[in-house]
Order: structure tokens, then sequence, then C-alpha cells
């Protein structure tokens, strides 16, 4: 979890480099009328990539709480292949 709040933080950072951080503030201003911050622009990152662990570590534990042979077989293949 460490390292997608680590990774959030670093692609904000690549793309403030860019100036996306005026883009997407300006944008959110229009389209909700909120102001933002470069506090709020980082944290958006941070949620976004949070967000995006939770979902793939949901995925990957979802077959171990399963008894059958062929999940468990299927979890070994999906295993070996990241592996490779």
């Amino acid at each position: 979890m460490f390292d997608a709040i680590l990774g959030g933080l670093f692609a904000g950072w690549i793309l403030k480099l860019f100036s996306f951080d005026k883009i997407l503030i300006g944008g959110i201003n229009e389209l909700f009328g909120a102001q933002l911050s470069i506090n709020s622009y980082y944290l958006l990152f941070v949620a976004a990539s949070v967000a995006y662990e939770i979902y793939t570590i949901k995925d990957k534990i979802r077959y171990e709480f399963r008894d059958d042979d062929d999940c468990k077989e299927q979890l070994k293949d999906n295993i070996k292949k990241e592996d490779d």
C-alpha cells in the first residue's frame, strides 16, 4: 500500500513538470466550481493509486478462499505467468 502512495505522488510530480496540475485544477474549477490547491492535486493522485491498488489486491486474493482443486491450479498458473 505504501508503494501505491509513493507511486501516486511520483506520477503527480512527473505530470506537474508538464503543467498538468494547472490543467486539472482549472478543469475541476470549471466543471464543479471547486477551488483546488496543489495539495488537493496530489491527494487526488494518491487516492486514485490507492483505489487501484485495492482493486488489484481484490483480484489477487479472490481465488484463495475457494477449496476447489481447479481453482487452486488456476491460481498457480496465474502466479507462474506473473513471475515470467
